[in-house]
């Protein structure tokens, strides 16, 4: 699968977990749940995203309280006909015109659900399209950095050339988000439309 195909894989059928590609900062906890959550009905149905031989469907269904379910078929140009399949809840959450999908992390390899969560935000800009942004890493460090969220960087030492120049540089290698629900929903309020790619990673296609 091509690294976005693995991204998508990542991202989508395992809710962003980091056992596979590092998609952002990890929550420890959710922005909504199944009693909070602000569903969506917009996203049910069935949507496509596909690049060459990567493709994956995803079905969303109404699930327990105010969660949508989500089934999540996916095979890559390396192997066509093999089949990956995931199913798991999200929960939808609306901060002003916003909107907010929280996912737990799971285990790619033992497929189990992990105690965090990802958040990424998504839009609509017609009935038959749904585009997905991730986290930026970069702002949400800083809003660490500058306690405006509380969490945890993780970094390491690495080289960097510049200039012709050798210096040692941090290098941020996980972010974890401890902040509790409201305190994120306030900060993303404020600060949401800065905090995700411009250009959304995934384009899925609606298919009924």
């Amino acid at each position: 699968m091509s690294r976005k195909g693995n991204a998508l894989a990542a991202c989508l059928l395992t809710a962003f977990c980091l056992s596979a590609v590092s998609c952002g900062p990890v929550f420890l906890h959710p922005l909504s749940d199944e009693k909070t959550s602000d569903r969506d009905d917009r996203l049910l149905g069935q949507w496509k995203w596909a690049e060459g031989q990567d493709v994956m469907l995803v079905t969303v269904a109404k699930g327990k309280g105010k969660s949508l379910d989500i089934k999540a078929v996916g095979s890559s140009s390396e192997n066509p006909k093999e089949k990956e399949e995931y199913a798991f809840p999200i929960f939808t959450t609306k901060i002003g015109s916003q909107c907010f999908l929280t996912m737990q992390s799971m285990d790619a390899d033992a497929k189990k659900p992990l105690n965090t969560y990802t958040i990424v935000r998504y839009d609509l800009p017609d009935q038959q399209t749904l585009e997905v942004r991730p986290m930026e890493d970069d702002r949400i460090a800083a809003a660490i950095q500058s306690k405006e969220l509380q969490g945890t960087l993780v970094t390491k030492k690495t080289t960097s050339f510049l200039g012709g120049l050798i210096s040692m540089i941090d290098e941020t290698e996980s972010i974890t988000v401890s902040d509790s629900p409201e305190n994120i929903a306030r900060f993303l309020r404020k600060h949401g439309r800065d905090c995700f790619a411009h250009d959304p990673l995934f384009v899925f296609k609606k298919q009924r």
